[in-house]
């Protein structure tokens, strides 16, 4: 993701780069900046300090790459244009301006579209982030070459609409008192519902197909028939994977061998296109859906605070969280300011506090407390992975698939 140092530092050296041009230029026309005179005084230290602004352009082109691009550009006009003082052709010079105002015309259009329009990928890029259940990337310049290189484009620092600062936070106290610390469903939804469900976060098989990374989701149920485990409504994805998770490299290396991996589901954050249908189902439920309470963890610090106003917080001896007002759709919201993970709000719940949905930030799976009725629907859905559970439930033992057999893909 784009780091604010990042954008930071390019800005700056870019700055630098393009102040060496421009003096390199108007040094043509002053007779008195001559190459013999001035040689060992100021251009090789302007090379020089060209040649560190390059360098940190191409350190940071992955993270923030119109800002790497344009310093990296910049750095070796000023070098040739330095070089003029050896007669540099007036053509080439000529070039490398025109080229450079059209490089930052391009960035002007494209960060002003890209924040008022959203973002048009290419197919293969849709389909690949929709796999991936992550927001589209964004091309840089508007052409999308790097968004087809998985490289991500500037922060997203838009305002999101809808969203409301919580100055009084005593309306939010029931829930933290209503927490219990033992381990059970509790620790997550507070006790008092009538009835209780989990939500599995689909896990993910991993492939290749025409260069392309597709992950599609793949349910517990699924995974632990592969592995012959049992499912049940306290089953957890270590126990039935029977294997352990893999990391990021690890994968990368076996799809780009042509396996097919399975991938752990997502931890801390409701996917997508389970918040898209958990939405359809608590909309009848909820009598004032335009301020539902959004509850995000503090401990993403600054990560995701520009698109959102600064609120207050509520507090409970295990964690803490930023409160907001929003409504129900939010509930699909990535509160990152970047585009490259998606990261839910970790709690939700109705004004009239008829139900309360917690994905906390250590779970693979979102537990919910509220009616009956609620519950059933919500177990019930063709498009969830869900269980009816008991508030005393615990969330991180599996008592049936006490141990497992390693997972062939």
């Amino acid at each position: 993701m784009a780091k604010r140092g990042h954008v930071l530092g390019c800005s700056i050296t870019l700055t630098v780069a393009m102040l060496y041009f421009v003096f390199s230029i108007g040094a043509l026309s002053v007779e008195v900046l001559s190459y013999n005179r001035f040689n060992g005084l100021l251009i090789l230290p302007g090379n020089f300090a060209c040649l560190v602004t390059m360098t940190v352009g191409l350190a940071f082109i992955r993270s923030t790459p119109r800002l790497g691009i344009a310093t990296v550009f910049w750095s070796a006009a000023a070098l040739l244009a330095g070089g003029r003082f050896v007669m540099l052709p007036d053509w080439l010079l000529l070039g490398l301006i025109t080229a450079g105002t059209v490089l930052g015309l391009l960035m002007v259009w494209n960060y002003k579209d890209t924040r008022n329009n959203g973002s048009a990928v290419n197919a293969d890029e849709q389909m690949r982030c929709a796999n991936e259940d992550k927001p589209r990337q964004r091309p840089a310049f508007g052409f999308g070459f790097l968004s087809m290189l998985g490289w991500p484009d500037e922060a997203r620092l838009e305002p999101v609409e809808g969203i409301k600062a919580v100055t009084d936070t005593q309306p939010a106290q029931w829930l933290v008192d209503g927490l219990e610390d033992d381990g059970t469903v509790c620790t997550c939804v507070p006790r008092g519902f009538e009835a209780y469900a989990r939500i599995f976060h689909p896990a993910w098989q991993v492939r290749i197909a025409e260069d392309v990374i597709i992950r599609e989701p793949v349910t517990w149920a699924t995974v632990a028939a592969m592995t012959g485990r049992t499912v049940h409504r306290r089953m957890q994805w270590r126990r039935i994977i029977g294997s352990p998770c893999l990391d990021d490299p690890v994968i990368n290396r076996r799809v780009a061998n042509g396996e097919t991996v399975t991938d752990a589901p997502n931890e801390g954050s409701l996917p997508t296109l389970v918040a898209t249908r958990l939405c359809e189902i608590l909309l009848p439920h909820t009598r004032v859906p335009e301020a539902c309470w959004f509850g995000v963890w503090v401990g993403f610090a600054w990560e995701y605070r520009a698109g959102v106003p600064k609120t207050n917080s509520i507090a409970w001896p295990y964690r803490e969280w930023d409160l907001f007002r929003a409504p129900l759709d939010c509930i699909q919201l990535c509160f990152f300011e970047t585009i490259v993970e998606h990261q839910s709000a970790n709690l939700v719940w109705s004004p009239d506090r008829n139900w309360c949905v917690a994905t906390d930030i250590d779970r693979d799976s979102t537990y919910v407390g509220g009616a009956a009725g609620l519950v059933s629907e919500i177990v019930g859905s063709d498009d969830l992975e869900a269980f009816e559970v008991q508030p005393d439930d615990h969330i991180a033992f599996d008592p049936v698939n006490l141990s497992g057999s390693p997972l062939g893909t």
